[in-house]
């Protein structure tokens, strides 16, 4: 099984911005009573997801993931 990247990536989204991650259009998400998460689409929506990267991301951003694992 992979390694779980969801956490750092969202830290590296916070500190370093969205122009590394690929993110879906703007919408809106709406939790049912069953817990799922439904996203619809919507020019004035507040949220947004990422979209997976090639290879070529994948490997800078478990780079900079074991960059933030060394100076902790």
């Amino acid at each position: 099984m992979g390694q779980k990247m969801w956490d750092p990536l969202a830290v590296i989204n916070a500190v370093e911005g969205n122009d590394l991650f690929q993110l879906s259009e703007r919408g809106t998400v709406f939790i049912t009573d069953n817990a799922e998460t439904i996203f619809t689409p919507s020019a004035t929506g507040n949220c947004r997801y990422q979209l997976p990267g090639d290879a070529d991301w994948n490997t800078a951003m478990l780079q900079k993931i074991r960059i933030m694992n060394k100076s902790h």
